[in-house]
């Protein structure tokens, strides 16, 4: 028999794994376990661990139905990411007994990549494979440029799995001087050293 009073944030609907830089909604389902409609729940999150404004929702949601809510923004800018902590408490302004089910915690959430970067000494990555998978990790936005600083790359590289928000976008690696003779990317094992799949 269920309890009463009781809710949870069920699961984030936004923003996703990936995002352009901007402001993006933060969406979650929220979900009745209680035995009575649930007209009022207090729903808390953070953001890297710093506390948000508390949404304060109400409406009318029988036992194990749920609705979808916007509980406040993000700001995605170049480089950002976050890991988003939601959970409710007071369902109905009753005591939630069940406090451990009540949590949703997203996986980190990247902001995409567009513009110009450096590889090498003194620059953004310290190898091409560091570039390479933040690329994998964040995917792109618009053009992605990165210079080489001169030297040898003794590396392995694979380009598998980027996403791209648009056919358009293109990734470009270059060297800082557009002299192709002045970085060399070389390695000693039998594997090739670059790999597009």
């Amino acid at each position: 028999t269920p309890i009463p009073d009781d809710a949870s944030a069920y699961t984030f609907l936004s923003p996703g794994q990936k995002n352009c830089p901007g402001i993006a909604p933060v969406k979650i389902r929220l979900k009745n376990y209680g035995a009575q409609a649930l007209t009022s729940a207090e729903i808390n999150w953070t953001v890297n661990g710093v506390a948000q404004a508390q949404f304060n929702w109400t409406g009318n949601l029988a036992y194990f139905d749920t609705t979808s809510t916007v509980i406040g923004n993000v700001t995605f800018s170049a480089g950002s990411a976050f890991v988003i902590r939601a959970w409710t408490s007071l369902p109905n302004g009753a005591i939630d007994p069940y406090p451990a089910q009540d949590t949703i915690t997203s996986g980190t959430l990247y902001s995409r990549m567009s513009g110009s970067y450096t590889i090498g000494t003194a620059g953004n990555y310290a190898s091409i494979n560091a570039s390479v998978t933040d690329l994998v990790n964040r995917g792109t936005c618009g053009s992605v440029i990165f210079s080489i600083n001169n030297g040898t790359y003794a590396e392995n590289i694979s380009f598998t799995g980027i996403d791209q928000s648009s056919a358009s976008d293109y990734i470009t690696y270059q060297s800082t001087t557009l002299n192709s003779a002045n970085v060399t990317i070389s390695s000693s094992t039998v594997a090739p050293v670059i790999s597009i799949n």
